[in-house]
Formats: C-alpha cells, sequence, structure tokens
C-alpha cells in the first residue's frame, strides 16, 4: 500500500504532476517543478493546503500573475518561499 509508506514523509521534491498522490498533510519543506503548463503548480500548491508547510520551492511561468496569492492562500504559516521563473513552453489553457 503507497499510503502506508509515504504517510510519514515531510520533504518532498517531485514534478507537480505527481504531488496531489504523494502529500499526505505532513509535508513541511516542497520543491515542485513544472513540466509544461502553470495549472499543475496551482493544483500542487492546493494539494499542500492541508500539510504544515514552511519552506516552498515552486517553479512558475511568466504570465501566472496570481501565484503569490495561491500560495498565500495555501500556505499562510509558510516562513521560505523561493520563485523560480522558468521560461513559457506553451500557451496557458482555461
Amino acid at each position: 500500500d503507497l499510503d502506508a509508506h509515504l504517510e510519514h514523509v515531510t520533504d518532498l521534491e517531485c514534478p507537480a504532476r505527481c504531488l496531489q498522490a504523494l502529500a499526505h498533510g505532513r509535508v513541511t519543506t516542497a520543491t515542485i517543478h513544472l513540466t509544461r503548463v502553470v495549472s499543475l503548480a496551482t493544483l500542487a500548491i492546493r494539494a499542500l493546503s492541508t500539510s504544515p508547510l514552511s519552506s516552498l520551492t515552486v517553479e512558475f511561468f511568466p504570465h501566472d500573475y496570481d501565484i503569490l496569492s495561491r500560495i498565500v492562500s495555501a500556505a499562510p504559516h509558510l516562513q521560505m518561499l523561493k520563485l523560480i521563473e522558468k521560461p513559457c513552453e506553451q500557451v496557458r489553457t482555461r
């Protein structure tokens, strides 16, 4: 059972698309890598909203203007934040 083996993970680094399956409410340090679209970063940040996140490194695209407000909403007790702007590879779709 994958959940049983990952329930105590507190430090996580993975692509945004994998984070929802891996974060189980105990993550304090996370690094989120983008692969294609900004919506993945948004979903990943939302997945961490149940964790006591204190440190976050997240990649984002230049046209994702609301990334900071999403982070503040999902992780209000964040103590360390590193934002890494990545070049756009494709147009954002809604």
